[in-house]
């Protein structure tokens, strides 16, 4: 109704930006490749910087814009109440319309260019503002064969975007040269000499998303400054990233985080924005640091992925149980990803189904989960807990979504001790006087499996009394036949 388009920050809803039409914004923004298009009640399809709001341009149709945009393949489209739906930017399809990358980048001008899936044997240079894509589901192969640059972004070149290219085999994978305002993002580059080499007076460019593996250096950033560089996977390089002095920023803040660093520590024990608080939070405890100047302070304790969802521990409250009585299941999960996620979870003795249940995890957020069971109708044993997440959408990274506990033993009720400190199968004087030394005491300072149960028949309640002596009682003598 202000005529206002509104950034906010997502995790604190402050403000970070706003741009003024000169009309009502009925339109819900569409953002691609760093850019948000909106419409508005004068008539413009607006296209801004989603990082500063800043204008790049704008259409004057021959209505109000209603709708929001759609964006594919490089290509805006926009319906106006004057009955007609607009399309704007131009693609240059590789090789349908060019038969290299390199002719298509002479003959463009503020395009598009898709690549074909294929093997390419280029060494491309821009020098004007384009947008270089690998077609999604195959990505485009450029292969060097052991020299030159795969790609280079020259100051004319500002303000571009290259996206889903695997880059091998060359001297250097991708050269920012004096460019700016570049998005560099969900890339592969392997066995390059450098995988990515950024100059001085190149800046703000945002690097973001690659898987960068095999390579003698994965980034180097040496004498470039106040770029962003998040989201990647540094997997096995001889020489991860150097830097000089210059300060880059390494990492989207928290709970975002920054990098994953092969070669750097894996411990998540803690959580918050000192890591500092108790829990697992997809982000390893220490900072990764490449000069003091540039320091990954939430280096990600596993490759990055949009979709991706993890068990990280699974607890049983106790391991003897009386048979029909219950334990609590304890289950921490975690949102490596970088959208809201919804899926299921399954508790399992053995192969058997304790219990299913739905869940929701916001984009990198983690949460702790408690299940009751009751092993009424469960024979008395050995079982294996497990817990399974089931595979959300596009998830490529699942080993995690299924995690044991160990075993628990089903007994006859009131047998919790023996000669040796274990079960023996019959409740006697030893599970009696166990119980006994430890009345009045509560979890954890008494030992968990003299909790038998509380006001709910059955169900620990943490304190050692009289109901669960009065238990052992009225077992005692009983033998496991």
């Amino acid at each position: 109704i202000d005529k206002n388009v509104y950034c906010l920050d997502a995790l604190t809803g402050t403000h970070v930006w706003n741009y003024t039409t000169e009309g009502l914004v009925w339109s819900s923004p569409a953002v691609a490749n760093g850019k948000v298009f909106v419409g508005s009640f004068d008539n413009n399809v607006y296209c801004l910087d989603d990082l500063t709001g800043a204008l790049i341009w704008s259409y004057t149709t021959g209505g109000d814009i209603w709708s929001s945009p759609a964006v594919a393949d490089g290509v805006v489209y926009a319906g106006s109440s004057d009955g007609t739906v607009y399309a704007f930017g131009t693609v240059i399809r590789v090789p349908e319309d060019y038969p290299t990358v390199q002719e298509a980048i002479d003959a463009a001008e503020g395009t598009t260019i898709l690549i074909a899936p294929g093997v390419y044997h280029e060494n491309l240079v821009i020098n004007k503002t384009l947008t270089i894509l690998g077609k999604s589901g195959s990505s485009p192969i450029f292969d060097g064969g052991g020299s030159g640059i795969a790609v280079i972004l020259l100051p004319g070149a500002s303000g571009s975007t290259v996206s889903n290219l695997v880059i091998t085999n060359y001297d250097q994978g991708i050269l920012i040269d004096g460019s700016c305002n570049c998005q560099i993002y969900n890339n592969i580059m392997s066995s390059n000499s450098i995988a990515i080499n950024s100059t001085d007076l190149s800046t703000t460019n945002t690097i973001c998303a690659n898987i960068i593996s095999e390579n003698e250096i994965g980034i180097n950033m040496t004498n470039s400054n106040g770029n962003m560089i998040y989201y990647n996977s540094f997997i096995n390089n001889n020489i991860q990233a150097i830097s000089s002095l210059s300060p880059n920023s390494w990492d989207n803040g928290y709970p975002d985080g920054g990098n994953y660093w092969s070669t750097h520590a894996t411990t998540d024990i803690l959580s918050g924005p000192d890591q500092d608080e108790p829990g697992s939070d997809g982000i390893v405890d220490l900072n990764y640091t490449i000069t003091p100047n540039n320091i990954d302070r939430y280096p990600l304790a596993k490759p990055y992925s949009l979709h991706d969802i993890g068990i990280t521990n699974v607890i049983t409250s106790k391991i003897v149980v009386g048979q029909g009585f219950a334990l609590f299941i304890k289950l921490d999960l975690l949102n490596y990803g970088t959208y809201s996620e919804t899926f299921t979870i399954t508790i399992y003795a053995d192969t058997e189904i304790i219990t299913t249940q739905p869940a929701t995890l916001g984009a990198r957020g983690f949460t702790t989960l408690i299940f009751e069971w009751s092993t009424s109708g469960f024979t008395k044993g050995n079982y294996t807990i497990n817990a399974a997440a089931s595979v959300v959408y596009e998830e490529v990274s699942t080993e995690d979504n299924m995690m044991s506990d160990g075993w628990v033993l089903i007994s006859i009720i009131g047998d919790i001790t023996g000669p040796d400190g274990w079960p023996d199968g019959k409740c006697d004087m030893r599970d009696v006087g166990l119980v006994a030394r430890h009345f009045g005491q509560t979890v954890p300072d008494a030992p968990v499996n003299c909790d038998l149960t509380g006001p709910v028949i059955g169900v620990p309640d943490g304190v050692v009394d009289m109901r669960d002596i009065g238990t052992v009682a009225r077992h005692f003598g009983e033998v496991d036949p």
